[in-house]
């Protein structure tokens, strides 16, 4: 009777709380004390506060007695065996005493650093004889390693610059610790492996309730089988599946501000080359060129196209030319000469152009300029020696506008009147001046006044009447055209008004005074936005101006773009690709590429015959380059990415190279995400962009083929066979999933089938952490059966 009483109640005591004692020792700095705080007190770790410099510290066993929350994270139940886990923290350095930690030790945790080879040794050579001289071999022992997660960090860009910043040693993957080597360790010491991470959440909980495991099967030996009580469930420590690694994360993409590529055109202010267009200022020759003043001015727009022939074109801010109205330039002639010529002609003043005067100048008092009227207004009086003739034009038209008081002046008359013009003046050689001769009209009834006859605005095939202006031929045979400028206005004021339409700027140095009459000349212009800059420079609040000229230089790329393009606008030059022919402007290209300014100078045969050629480059390809060179922008689409990285080497446009592999890569990770095969795009792309340096697409390119490596190599091995040694080694060294972690699951996966036909009649248990295992004991690293 007593006999069975006490065997009763020894059974009670041991279904009664487990209190396991688990003493972890270990090099200094392997991560001991991080992997009690994550267990017992759940913490959590950034991977800065794992670079910091490491201060040699120990998990204080008092916590059992003292926190509550510790309290209860030691309490878990383990095959139906509730237990409590005390955990014992000790100190790395060899030299310490441990003998009181080591006292009652149910289970010891030999642990390491996967990023120290060092450590993985000392467990070997240290660890293992004083853990058998203080508490003799029938202790369990469980090797764990741990910040498995600096397999994949270790070159990690992240992690690399936090290390950096904490004077760390720069790790190498001959430095870094693998599953087999641990393994192989483990094997022979005859101990469990396992590997825990505290950054990644890792293998925490299964180390620790393996311990408890091995403790607990070590606790029943001995005992009989009745006396066993729930300790008889208690199976072998399980298999720990392999943690497979996040996948690499995409090189860092470094963003590419855009380019002011229209701060360039400062080089063509007063440059001779490419011009075509002469403006005539106080008997001073300055040459200009088209295609700027045209983007930045919609005033110089509607009268070069009138100038040159050219048929209007709208970007959506030019304004339409009226269709009754013809284009004549100032005529600097003797006054009586010239009204006898025009005195029996009907002169309707339109308002947009300029105005005839004679050879007594026009007077400050005519203008209105010099007594503080407004600039923009112009009296004809004075203009004239027939007081009837342009006295009633001036009744009838009013005041001349801005552009047109510089320049030219529009007339309504019937056809047979202009071509009658056009028969008298074209004898003005007695005046000196070189002529043009005024456009055909086609024939259209009129209500008013000669009915059956009509204007119509000239197109691209009219000339045009000139006065000082002369039509010259440059050497590629495009007409330049010579322009009187109003009297009014200096060389110096009209060098600076070039210089901001052709970039925006305008000088500081200016006296206030100075500034006061280029205010005036902004306004006979039409430039608003120059006037607005000098508003500010004269109330000291040019900080306004840099927005100003933000947008103005925006709205000028844009106008490049609308007009210009790709365009037979004022274009002179062509360009030859394989499938296609362009248009482009000599000036604007010169200025923005420094290669095509060489290319058209004096020296090549371009310059002259006004024609270049470039085989192997396709349209869709050469139209991106133009794109950045008339916009400063990169294109958002191009059907050929590889012609257009061979142009940006060969024209020596890195801006445009890291801009266009920007928007490579963004496409190819959009592509990634929708799940599209971007393997092929990585395969076409890597080769053009190793070659001519597009150095972040190439690494993207590489890390697309890293973390696709199978799929790689299932559908395109004969294209890595092609591959350089260096790329082919590469991508096998940092493939994902990488090779030691499908040795680790070929591994799992033969122990559990060899545990299958070793067992089979256990069946499937559920494990503490949810996840579903055979109930037959094993660890990572191998398992065998004993006797």
């Amino acid at each position: 009777m007593d006999r069975g009483g006490g065997q009763q109640t020894f059974v009670e005591d041991v279904n009664r709380l487990q209190v396991i004692k688990c003493v972890l020792v270990g090099d200094r700095a392997v991560g001991k004390s991080h992997l009690v705080c994550a267990k017992m007190s759940g913490t959590k770790y950034t991977m800065r506060d794992l670079v910091q410099t490491h201060i040699s510290t120990v998990w204080a066993i008092d916590h059992y007695r003292s926190n509550s929350d510790v309290q209860r994270r030691s309490i878990c139940t383990v095959e139906c065996v509730t237990c409590s886990l005390r955990l014992w923290d000790t100190f790395g350095n060899h030299e310490k005493d441990r003998q009181f930690a080591y006292s009652s030790a149910d289970v010891i945790l030999a642990c390491f650093s996967v990023a120290d080879r060092r450590s993985l040794g000392h467990v070997e050579t240290h660890w293992m004889p004083e853990v058998h001289r203080m508490c003799g071999s029938h202790v369990p022992v469980v090797l764990c390693a741990c910040k498995i997660d600096m397999r994949y960090l270790y070159n990690d860009p992240a992690y690399m610059d936090l290390a950096k910043a904490a004077s760390q040693r720069k790790l190498s993957s001959e430095d870094v610790v693998f599953p087999d080597e641990g393994k192989e360790v483990a094997k022979r010491l005859g101990i469990y492996y396992y590997e825990t991470s505290v950054l990644v959440q890792y293998g925490i909980d299964e180390v620790f309730s393996n311990c408890i495991r091995a403790a607990l099967i070590s606790k029943r030996r001995g005992k009989i089988l009745v006396g066993l009580g729930n300790l008889k469930s208690v199976v072998r420590p399980h298999l720990q599946v392999p943690h497979l690694p996040p996948r690499p994360l995409p090189p860092r993409l470094n963003e590419v501000e855009g380019k002011d590529v229209a701060g360039l055109d400062a080089s063509m202010v007063g440059n001779r080359e490419f011009t075509d267009v002469v403006f005539l200022v106080q008997g001073r020759e300055i040459e200009a060129h088209c295609v700027f003043l045209i983007a930045a001015s919609t005033a110089f727009q509607g009268f070069l196209e009138e100038m040159f022939g050219v048929e209007t074109k709208s970007s959506g801010a030019a304004s339409n030319l009226d269709s009754r109205s013809l284009t004549c330039s100032q005529v600097t002639l003797t006054g009586s000469e010239l009204v006898s010529q025009v005195n029996d002609f009907d002169i309707d003043m339109v308002g947009d152009f300029g105005h005839f005067h004679d050879d007594r100048r026009v007077s400050e008092a005519d203008t209105g300029i010099g007594d503080g009227g407004d600039p923009r207004a112009c009296s004809w009086r004075s203009l004239s020696h027939d007081p009837e003739g342009l006295s009633a034009a001036h009744a009838a038209g009013g005041e001349c506008s801005s552009v047109g008081q510089l320049f030219s002046r529009r007339f309504s008359m019937s056809a047979r009147r202009c071509r009658a013009l056009s028969l008298k003046l074209s004898e003005a050689g007695s005046w000196g001046v070189s002529t043009r001769h005024l456009p055909d009209f086609e024939v259209e009834a009129d209500s008013e006044k000669d009915s059956g006859l009509n204007l119509r605005t000239p197109t691209a095939s009219s000339t045009c009447l000139s006065s000082v202006l002369s039509q010259q031929s440059t050497e590629n045979g495009k007409d330049r055209v010579t322009i009187a400028v109003d009297e009014s206005v200096t060389p110096s004021q009209f060098r600076t008004v070039l210089h901001f339409l052709y970039t925006g700027d305008l000088p500081d140095n200016l006296s206030d005074d100075a500034f006061m009459a280029l205010k005036r000349v902004a306004q006979l212009f039409g430039l608003d936005d120059m006037d607005r800059m000098i508003t500010n420079i004269l109330n000291e609040e040019s900080f306004l101006n840099l927005e100003i000229k933000r947008k103005f230089r925006e709205e000028k790329s844009r106008q490049l773009s609308a007009l210009f393009l790709g365009q037979d606008y004022f274009s002179d030059v062509s360009i030859e690709v394989d499938d296609g022919l362009i248009r482009g402007h000599l000036a604007l290209l010169s200025a923005r590429c420094d290669v095509l300014l060489t290319m058209f100078s004096s020296e090549f045969s371009e310059r002259s015959t006004g024609r270049v050629r470039f085989p192997g480059v396709g349209v869709d390809a050469f139209l991106g380059v133009l794109e950045y060179l008339y916009t400063g922008k990169c294109p958002s689409s191009c059907k050929d990415w590889a012609g257009l990285f061979d142009l940006c080497d060969r024209f020596f446009l890195p801006h445009l190279m890291a801009s266009a592999e920007v928007v490579v890569i963004r496409q190819l990770m959009a592509a990634m995400e929708s799940g599209a095969d971007v393997v092929e795009m990585a395969l076409v792309l890597i080769g053009p962009s190793t070659l001519h340096g597009a150095r972040q697409l190439v690494k993207h390119c590489t890390w697309i083929l890293r973390v696709n490596y199978k799929d790689l190599i299932e559908n395109n091995a004969s294209v890595v066979e092609t591959f350089d040694d260096r790329l082919q080694s590469e991508l096998v060294r940092d493939r994902w999933p990488p090779v030691w972690y499908l040795k680790e699951v070929e591994i799992y996966e033969k122990a559990l089938l060899e545990m299958n036909k070793l067992r089979p009649q256990q069946s499937w248990l559920r494990r503490s952490d949810g996840e579903t295992c055979i109930s037959p004991g094993g660890c990572l690293s191998f398992w065998k059966r004993k006797t």
